[in-house]
């Protein structure tokens, strides 16, 4: 069982760890008072059981694009960054049988707020309490 208490972290190495949970079959909790906001988001779409408190906070929005580094995209390139993001995105969560509406809306969400989910939004983005498709 992963415990998580997270503002989130590093996408590429959250999709990794989210991976590694699911070939392992981890089960992860969001419990009383604890936080799973950005990228933790997606441990919670690879883990096979999910535990979510009723008080918990669960929180998504766009991925942060860091600012370029030497020899690194150039400006005005961000559109095509997005939609590349958005496409691992979107087969990360076909992977973790979770549907791809729950990436459509983080990407709509402006990576300096949060967006927290409901009971009911994370029932409708698969992010419940078993996997059954796994």
């Amino acid at each position: 069982l992963v415990d998580v208490d997270s503002q989130g972290g590093e996408l590429f190495a959250t999709l990794e760890i989210g991976r590694i949970m699911r070939a392992e079959g981890a089960s992860i909790a969001v419990g009383k008072g604890a936080s799973c906001l950005s990228a933790c988001v997606f441990l919670l779409m690879g883990a096979i059981e999910r535990t979510i408190s009723g008080d918990a906070r669960v929180g998504i929005h766009r991925p942060l694009l860091r600012a370029p580094q030497a020899g690194g995209p150039r400006p005005g390139s961000e559109d095509t960054i997005v939609a590349a993001i958005s496409e691992q995105l979107v087969l990360y969560a076909q992977q973790m049988h979770v549907p791809r509406t729950i990436i459509d809306a983080l990407m709509l969400v402006p990576p300096d707020r949060v967006k927290l989910l409901s009971a009911s939004e994370l029932a409708a983005y698969g992010i419940n309490a078993l996997d059954a498709d796994r």
